[in-house]
This record gives C-alpha cells, structure tokens and sequence, in this order.
C-alpha cells in the first residue's frame, strides 16, 4: 500500500510537468489560433502584367526571368512605397503554391526583398 501510493505520487509529478511545458512556443501568425488574411493587391496598379500561378509556371525559362526582373525591378528601384507594397502583396499571392514558392524563394528576389527590409522605415512595407 505505502509502495503503490508513492508509485502514484510519482505518476502525478510526472503527468504535472512535461517537457513541451517550458518550451516557448510563437503565438503571432499561429495558423491554429489566428486567421491571416488573404492578401490582396490592385492587378491595374502593378507595373507589369500580372501572371496567374499557373502561367508562371507553365512560361518558358526565359519568360520567367523576364517576369521575375519585372517584379524586381518594380520592388527595387525608386518607386513608390505604395507601388512597392501592392507588387509585395502580389508576390505573396504566388507564394501560396509549393512548386512556385519553390521557384521564387531560390529566385534572386529574396536576397533583394532581405536587403530591402534591413534597409525600410516604412513600417507598411516592413509589414509586407
């Protein structure tokens, strides 16, 4: 009897404390618990033609660069932060599929996109 109550007693300080307990887990864009909202971009305000995810993928080698140096182009130089932002949320909207987040994340575009966020004040921009 005095063996199977400290048996339970150990039983309960196990069952109490787990591991995961202390580990610290983000809650910010926890898809389990927040809704992100879909993000959404004016096709006539982009400086380029948009492209469905599906054309993207279906262009030729050299299509793609093009298009890609069009969203480059747009993002890096001196244009408007509104402009910048709308051509990010466009982006985002491509990313939502695995082959062709594939194709833009190996793409030169991050390297600029983490440049650019190193470098931005502007927090509309920053928040993209």
């Amino acid at each position: 009897p005095a063996s199977a109550e400290l048996l339970a007693a150990v039983d309960i300080a196990e069952l109490m404390n787990h591991a995961s307990d202390s580990q610290v887990k983000p809650i910010v864009l926890n898809r389990r618990i927040e809704i992100v909202a879909e993000p959404h971009f004016d096709p006539d305000a982009l400086p380029f033609a948009p492209l469905t995810i599906a054309d993207m993928l279906a262009a030729p080698q050299a299509e793609l660069e093009a298009f890609l140096t069009q969203i480059y182009r747009s993002v890096a130089h001196s244009s408007p932060i509104n402009e910048k932002v709308n051509t990010l949320a466009y982006f985002e909207t491509l990313c939502c599929d695995t082959a062709s987040a594939n194709v833009l994340i190996n793409s030169s575009l991050m390297t600029l996109f983490v440049r650019m966020l190193r470098a931005s004040k502007a927090p509309t921009l920053r928040i993209r």
